[in-house]
């Protein structure tokens, strides 16, 4: 009777102490693995929405443009990423150098000058965002008549102008020189009509023979009659017609600042007239 009197009242108690302990392991089982599955959740949601918004960025921040030193004549691409519509730059800038034939014969032929070192000033010539055209720069005025893949053979295009510093040497020597003190003074509007002036006093003579920059003519072409060639002008007398166009150009620049109230700009461009033509009264000082 003692013995059994003490299993008898403890019997009772001990069965449901065990399954407390049980049913604890089982909540806390769970509990562990609801823990980690959303946290397995989160991380693979949080990678997507990374490789989501790394992707908008990279696809709607890119951006690309050309770029032009007078100082070398020389002519790059760049291109970037940034973070749009805060326009934030996150990488890198990315340059390849662009050299047309016409690049490449003005330095061989020191029509230009290239000093020592690399370009320290670049003139952008066109910038170009996703979605969007291709916004131009002043620039670009002038490496429309460098660019080696001009569609057309035209006053425009780099072949035309490789031609005729090939057959004009001597107004070549006159032209170039002044068309990049133009661009080093980013002047480049007045560029397109110098070289028209140039054009029409030293036609390119349409009957040389074709170099490699010009497109041959298909043998079933039926010959044309040749048009009467117009006798080119003399170096210096383009030379002066150029400067006469300059001067006139800079005293109607000067003028322009002058009444738009920009008095800085306008003293500067009178300071580069006057050290180009000294003996031209109207760029002399207080005039």
């Amino acid at each position: 009777m003692s013995t059994s009197s003490p299993d008898s009242a403890t019997s009772p108690i001990s069965t449901p102490q065990t399954q407390k302990t049980g049913t604890g392991r089982s909540r806390v089982s769970r509990s562990g693995s609801s823990r980690s599955g959303r946290f397995w959740l989160i991380a693979i949601s949080g990678s997507l929405m990374v490789f989501f918004l790394a992707g908008i960025v990279y696809f709607l921040g890119h951006v690309q443009g050309r770029e032009f030193a007078p100082s070398h004549f020389e002519i790059r691409k760049f291109s970037f990423t940034e973070i749009p519509l805060l326009r934030l730059q996150i990488t890198p800038i990315n340059r390849v150098s662009e050299t047309s034939g016409l690049q490449s014969f003005l330095s061989t032929s020191s029509l230009i000058s290239r000093p020592g070192g690399q370009p320290s000033e670049w003139h952008i010539v066109e910038l170009r965002r996703l979605g969007g055209s291709p916004v131009p720069a002043d620039a670009k005025l002038l490496t429309d008549f460098l660019d080696s893949d001009s569609i057309r053979y035209s006053i425009h295009s780099e072949r035309h102008w490789h031609q005729w510093s090939q057959q004009n040497p001597k107004h070549a020597a006159v032209l170039w020189p002044m068309i990049q003190k133009l661009a080093m003074r980013e002047l480049y509007v007045l560029i397109p009509s110098v070289f028209q002036i140039a054009d029409a006093a030293a036609p390119v003579n349409a009957t040389a023979t074709p170099t490699a920059t010009t497109t041959p003519v298909a043998a079933t072409t039926p010959a044309a009659s040749p048009s009467p060639q117009v006798p080119a002008q003399s170096a210096n007398a383009m030379r002066d017609q150029l400067q006469q166009f300059l001067i006139s150009s800079y005293v109607g620049l000067i003028d322009d600042m002058r009444a738009a109230g920009h008095s800085d700009v306008a003293e500067s461009l009178r300071q580069e007239a006057a050290a180009d033509y000294p003996d031209e009264a109207r760029f002399q000082a207080g005039k």
